[in-house]
């Protein structure tokens, strides 16, 4: 789950790179400035989603700011092996461990296919701030 903080890493060392060749290269500081503080604030609001998740599912919500051991915990919750966080080190079947992992946690969540394919795979963000702060409840 912490693919948010590389991607995030990786998007603003990119525009930082750009922005700092000079006024040509199309993109300002202050654009870059923004760009950072809002992937931030996703990744802030997205350990914040999880820590509540993690609350709702009885777990201890610090869990949550663990890198290997939150997936590990969540894949728990979703109601899967612990060892489907290794998946996620493998090419291709990381996208397989992704999914199921996506539709194991909606399922205990009492939400549909949908929902984890837009919700917790597409729209991430959104989605587990819903588990986390909506009226989602979690179901053994």
């Amino acid at each position: 789950m912490k693919k948010e903080l590389v991607t995030a890493g990786l998007l603003t060392s990119g525009f930082l790179h750009f922005a700092s060749r000079g006024p040509s290269s199309g993109i300002s500081k202050t654009s870059v400035l923004a760009i950072y503080l809002f992937t931030l604030f996703v990744v802030l609001l997205m350990y914040a989603a999880e820590w509540r998740m993690f609350e709702k599912a009885g777990q201890s919500g610090w869990k949550a700011l663990i890198p290997f051991y939150s997936a590990y915990i969540q894949f728990k919750i979703a109601g899967l092996s612990g060892w489907w966080v290794l998946a996620l080190m493998v090419p291709l079947l990381d996208i397989y461990a992704a999914v199921l992992l996506s539709l194991g946690t909606a399922e205990r969540f009492g939400k549909g296919t949908i929902f984890a394919v837009l919700g917790l795979l597409v729209f991430a963000p959104i989605g587990y701030t819903y588990l986390g702060f909506g009226k989602a409840k979690y179901q053994k």
